[in-house]
């Protein structure tokens, strides 16, 4: 018996959700100065490689797995969602610009040949893609009431690419499952 197209999708996005959940539940352990802010995101790693790999159709799962590890961290429901659609968004814009400009999944492939390729990456993921992620998040951080923290939002987001995002997209590249690059990393 196979399964139609809908619950695979959703049996996908649950598992995204979940991978995305634990991933920054660790990475908010190193959290110092506020409860959802981290020198490292891990998240945002994770939500890259799934859109390059599983395609845009994953965007629930991360949005389900962003909010429910802010509004179980800190904050209230508003504040959360802002914060969870400002990490969706920020994963396709990400994988928006690195299919557009950079190669896609096959960006580290062809990035020993050109170093140009190493700086697309950093600028237009790195920092493109992570100031979406950092504005929703401060914004919504700021209309909640909670202080500002815009100095450790926006590069958070950007090693958490460097750390995981890096790796998932080279195993990806050799692989066609989401699952075997989760392993790789």
């Amino acid at each position: 018996m196979t399964l139609s197209r809908p619950f695979k999708n959703a049996a996908v996005a649950l598992t995204v959700a979940l991978v995305y959940f634990l991933a920054a539940k660790l990475g908010l352990r190193l959290a110092y100065l506020y409860a959802s802010a981290t020198p490292v995101w891990p998240g945002t790693g994770i939500a890259l490689v799934a859109f390059l790999v599983l395609g845009y159709r994953v965007w629930p799962g991360i949005l389900l797995g962003a909010f429910l590890v802010n509004v179980s961290t800190a904050g209230t429901a508003a504040t959360s969602l802002g914060i969870a659609l400002g990490n969706t968004l920020e994963g396709v814009v990400g994988c928006y610009l690195l299919n557009k400009f950079a190669f896609g999944r096959d960006c580290f492939d062809r990035a020993f040949d050109r170093a140009q390729e190493i700086f697309k990456f950093a600028a237009l993921v790195g920092l493109a893609s992570t100031a979406v992620s950092a504005t929703f998040g401060v914004t919504s951080l700021y209309l909640g009431g909670t202080p500002s923290a815009l100095l450790s939002w926006h590069p958070c987001c950007s090693f958490g690419l460097q750390i995981l995002a890096s790796r998932g997209i080279a195993a990806s590249s050799r692989s066609s499952s989401f699952y075997s690059c989760l392993f790789r990393l």
